[in-house]
C-alpha cells in the first residue's frame, strides 16, 4: 500500500511538472517613474532580470535564490510634467519555467549604480501551471518601501515560436487603473474597486501607445493559418470586438466606430433594424487621434444564426478643417465560412454546416458604403474600390464562452468585475504581437510611400485633443486638473450627435514630402476661339513651369529643363475645347518646396504660316496660374481637379520668379483692380484651363473626373468677383459630347504627323 502510495505522488509530480514546463518570451516596453518617486536626476537605467528559484537546499534567508538571466541596454529617460519614461524598445529575453522557477525579480538600476532603483516581482505561470500570457503592468517599489509602488515596467509574455492566443489571456489592469489605485492608495483613502478605478482617467498624456512609437512598424504582415471553427447555431455564440483603428488621414479627430450585421436577404441581425444605427463605440481617451482605440464588444447569441451574416463596420470622426461629423470609411467581413475553407463564404442562408470565422483581423477602409439593397450582398462587395489610404480597422471574432449548461452572457453577471474571468470581456492583443491577419490590407504602391511617410508622424492623445476642446470652452479660468474622464466622454459622444454630412475630404491625406513630391495632368482646354485649319488659331498647346525658380521666365522664354508642354490630343474633343491625354508630369526632389509655390500655365496657338508652323509669342499668349499648397495649410498640396481662370497678355514679372506673391490670387483680385492707367490684369471672360494636381501620396484625382461637380472653380469665382463678372460662363463639363469642329476632322488622313510637326514646333 505504502508502494501504491508513493508511485502516485510520483505520477502527480510528473504531471505537475509537464503543466509548468514552459519556453517563454518576456519582451520589455517601458518604466514608468511615477511622481512621488523623486529621483534626484534623471539616470539612464537598464532592467535587471533575475529567475527566482523556490524550494532549493542552497536557499537564502528569505528562502528564494536570485539567478540574472539578462539585463536591457541603456535608456534613456523622457521627462513630462506628470512623469519620467524609459521606452525598452521591446527588448526580449527568453525564460524557462520548471517546477521550482514561476516568478521573475525586475530591478531598475541606474547605469553605474550597484543598488536597485525599484524592484518588484512577476508571476510567470498561476496556480494550474499555465503561463500567464499578454501584457502586465508591474508594480515596482523602492528598497525596503513597500507601501506604494514607485514604478510601472510594462512588459509582455508569449510563447516561444508562437502568437499567444489572447482569448485565453488573464484580465490585465490598464495603466490608468494602476496609477488611479496609487493616487488612491497615497492620499490614504480606501481604494475604489478596480472597476471604479479603470473609468478614472489619470493616465499620463506623453506615455500613450502612439501608433509612431519608435520601433513598431506602422503595418505588420501576419496570415493566420488556423483552421475555421466549428459552428452550431443551436449551441454557439458569437463575441465581435472592435479594438481600434490604425494609421487614420490626418485630418481625422475624435473619431466613432459602428458595427452592423447585415445578411445576405438585405435585413440586419434579427436584434436589429434597418433604421437603427447599429453598434456604436466612442474613441477611448487612452488612445491617439490617428491611431485610436476602441472597446465595442457585440454579443450575438441567437437559435437561428445565418451563415451569410456580414459585418459592416463603418468609422466617422470630426474633420479637422470642416467640423462637421464625415465618413472616413467602411469595412466587411464575413462572420462564417465554409467548412473547411476559410476563404470562402457561404452564400445561401439554409446552409445547415459552417463553420465560425473565428480570429483577429486588419482590415483596410475603402471610400465607398456598401450597397446594403444588393441581393447577394457579402464581404466581398467593396473589393476593387478605393481605399482610405493606409487606413484599417482593428477586429476579432471570438467564440461565446459557454458552461455546462448554455453560451454566457453579460447579462448573467450582475457584477463586471467577473466579466474577464468568465471569458466575457478579452482585453485587445498588442498590434506588434502579430496576432491581426493583415493578408486583406497589403499595402499597395501607394500605401507605401505613405506608410514610410507617417513612421515619424505625431499624433496627438485623444485626452490632450479633447481637453484643449474643453478649455476652449471654458477659458482660462477652469483648472484644467478639475476636468473628469466622465466629462470628456460626454464630449466626445455630444460631438457626434446630428447626423452625417458626406466623407472625408482625403486630401490631407499625406504631409508634402519632397521626395514623393506631387503631379500635375492638363486635362484640357474650355472655350477658345475657334478657325479652320488655315486659321490663325486652329492647335492650342498648354505650357507650364513651377515658380519659383520659373527659370523660362529668366531666359527671355527659351524652352528651359523645367518647362513642359501638352503633346497628345484626345483627337474627337473640339478644336475650341481640345482635351489632352498627357500622362501626369511628376515634380519629385525639388531644390526649393516654399509656401508660395504656384504652376504657372500659358496658352499657345500655333498656326500654318507661310508654310511653317509658328507658335504665338507671349504677348499674345492667355495664361493662368494654381497654387501647389493650401491656403490655410502649407504643409499640404491643395489635390484637386481645378477650372483655371485665364488672363490675356504675358505672364507679369512680379507672379513668377523669387517674388511670385505668398497669395497669388490674393495678389490677382489686386492688379485686377487697377484703373486702366495702370494697366490691370484683363480676364479672358469664360477662357479656362482643367488642371488636376495630386499629392505623390493621394489616390484622389489620379484619373480625370467624370462629373462636373469634382471640378473645383474656387479660381474662377475668385477672379470673377473681382472683375464683377458672373462664374456661369465656366460650364466645363468632362461628359461633354464631341465636338462638331473635332481635331480628327481638322488635321485629316495625315493628323498623326501634322500634330507631331505641331509638338515640334513647340518644342523649337
Amino acid at each position: 500500500g505504502e508502494e501504491d502510495d508513493g508511485d502516485e505522488e510520483d505520477e502527480n509530480d510528473d504531471d505537475k511538472a509537464k503543466v509548468v514546463n514552459h519556453d517563454l518570451f518576456v519582451s520589455f516596453h517601458r518604466l514608468e517613474v511615477l511622481p512621488h518617486a523623486h529621483l534626484e536626476k534623471k539616470p539612464n537605467i537598464t532592467i535587471v532580470v533575475e529567475t527566482i528559484k523556490e524550494g532549493e537546499e542552497e536557499e537564502e534567508e528569505d528562502g528564494e535564490k536570485y539567478d540574472n538571466i539578462f539585463t536591457t541596454k541603456p535608456a534613456k529617460g523622457k521627462s513630462s510634467e506628470h512623469s519620467l519614461t524609459y521606452s525598452l524598445k521591446k527588448q526580449a529575453t527568453e525564460v524557462k519555467t520548471s517546477a521550482t522557477i514561476s516568478s521573475l525579480r525586475l530591478s531598475a538600476m541606474a547605469v553605474g549604480g550597484e543598488d536597485p532603483l525599484f524592484s518588484g516581482t512577476v508571476k510567470l505561470v498561476d496556480a494550474h501551471g499555465s503561463p500567464i500570457y499578454g501584457e502586465q503592468q508591474v508594480q515596482l517599489v523602492v528598497k525596503d518601501e513597500d507601501a506604494e509602488p514607485a514604478a510601472l515596467l510594462s512588459i509582455i509574455v508569449n510563447e516561444e515560436g508562437a502568437v499567444h492566443d489572447h482569448s485565453d489571456t488573464a484580465s490585465r489592469r490598464s495603466h490608468r487603473s494602476i496609477r488611479g489605485t496609487t493616487k488612491h492608495a497615497k492620499h490614504g483613502t480606501v481604494q475604489p474597486p478596480i472597476d471604479e478605478v479603470e473609468d478614472e482617467l489619470t493616465a499620463d498624456l506623453d506615455d500613450l501607445d502612439l501608433e509612431e512609437e519608435e520601433g513598431e512598424e506602422p503595418w505588420i504582415e501576419f496570415e493566420d493559418k488556423s483552421p475555421p471553427l466549428p459552428f452550431d447555431k443551436s449551441a454557439d455564440g458569437v463575441d465581435v470586438y472592435i479594438d481600434g483603428a490604425r494609421s487614420l488621414p490626418d485630418n481625422c479627430t475624435i473619431t466613432r466606430v459602428v458595427l452592423k450585421n447585415m445578411m445576405r436577404n438585405n435585413k440586419f441581425f434579427e436584434e436589429e433594424t434597418e433604421g437603427k444605427d447599429g453598434e456604436a463605440a466612442m474613441a477611448d481617451l487612452g488612445g491617439n487621434l490617428l491611431a485610436p482605440k476602441y472597446t465595442l464588444r457585440k454579443e450575438y447569441r441567437s437559435e437561428h444564426f445565418d451563415p451569410t451574416a456580414t459585418l459592416m463596420i463603418r468609422v466617422d470622426t470630426i474633420d479637422k478643417n470642416s467640423k462637421k461629423i464625415v465618413v472616413v470609411g467602411y469595412a466587411l467581413l464575413n462572420m462564417f465560412t465554409e467548412v473547411g475553407n476559410r476563404k470562402k463564404q457561404p452564400e445561401d442562408s439554409n446552409d445547415q454546416e459552417y463553420c465560425l470565422n473565428a480570429g483577429s483581423f486588419q482590415l483596410p477602409l475603402i471610400k465607398m458604403s456598401p450597397n446594403i439593397k444588393d441581393k447577394k450582398f457579402s464581404a466581398t462587395k467593396l473589393d476593387g474600390f478605393k481605399r482610405v489610404s493606409c487606413a484599417t480597422v482593428l477586429i476579432r471574432i471570438v467564440p461565446a464562452p459557454k458552461n455546462d449548461i448554455a453560451v454566457k452572457s453579460r447579462s448573467d453577471y450582475e457584477d463586471p468585475a467577473v466579466w474577464a474571468k468568465e471569458g466575457l470581456d478579452i482585453p485587445a492583443p498588442e498590434y506588434s504581437s502579430r496576432v491581426y491577419d493583415s493578408t486583406r490590407c497589403v499595402p499597395q504602391q501607394i500605401e507605401s510611400k505613405l506608410y514610410e511617410n507617417r513612421k515619424q508622424r505625431d499624433a496627438m492623445p485623444v485626452k490632450e485633443f479633447v481637453l484643449q476642446q474643453l478649455m476652449k470652452k471654458y477659458g482660462e479660468d477652469k483648472d484644467v486638473t478639475e476636468i473628469q474622464a466622465e466629462e470628456m466622454e460626454k464630449f466626445i459622444a455630444e460631438s457626434f450627435v446630428g447626423k452625417l454630412t458626406g466623407y472625408l475630404d482625403y486630401t490631407y491625406m499625406n504631409q508634402y514630402n519632397t521626395e514623393t513630391g506631387f503631379k500635375v495632368t492638363i486635362d484640357g482646354l474650355h472655350k477658345m476661339k475657334g478657325g479652320g485649319l488655315f486659321s490663325k488659331a486652329p492647335f492650342y498647346k498648354v505650357l507650364y513651369t513651377l515658380s519659383p525658380p520659373a527659370m523660362f521666365y529668366e531666359t527671355n522664354g527659351s524652352m528651359t529643363t523645367d518647362v513642359e508642354f501638352t503633346r497628345q490630343y484626345d483627337v474627337k474633343s473640339d478644336q475650341t475645347s481640345p482635351k489632352f491625354l498627357d500622362k501626369a508630369f511628376e515634380y519629385k526632389n525639388l531644390g526649393t518646396d516654399g509656401d508660395n509655390m504656384v504652376l504657372i500655365m500659358e496658352v499657345r496657338t500655333i498656326s500654318l504660316k507661310k508654310k511653317a508652323w509658328a507658335v504665338s509669342d507671349q504677348a499674345s499668349s492667355m495664361w493662368g496660374v494654381l497654387p501647389i499648397f493650401k491656403k490655410n495649410n502649407k504643409n499640404y498640396v491643395d489635390s484637386g481637379c481645378f477650372c483655371v481662370p485665364l488672363f490675356e497678355g504675358k505672364v507679369p514679372g512680379d507672379a513668377v520668379g523669387a517674388g511670385t506673391p505668398d497669395d497669388i490670387y490674393e495678389w490677382i483680385e489686386k492688379e485686377m483692380k487697377k484703373s486702366k492707367n495702370e494697366k490691370p490684369l484683363v480676364l479672358n471672360h469664360g477662357a479656362s484651363i482643367v488642371v488636376r494636381l495630386v499629392d505623390g501620396c493621394v489616390e484622389e484625382f489620379e484619373d480625370p473626373v467624370k462629373d462636373v461637380k469634382y471640378v473645383n472653380k474656387k479660381y474662377v469665382y475668385a477672379a470673377c468677383e473681382a472683375a464683377k463678372k458672373s462664374p456661369n460662363v465656366y460650364d466645363y463639363d468632362p461628359k461633354g459630347e464631341p465636338g462638331k469642329k473635332n481635331i480628327e476632322k481638322l488635321t485629316g488622313k495625315e493628323g498623326d504627323k501634322l500634330l507631331a510637326k505641331v509638338n515640334i514646333a513647340m518644342r523649337n
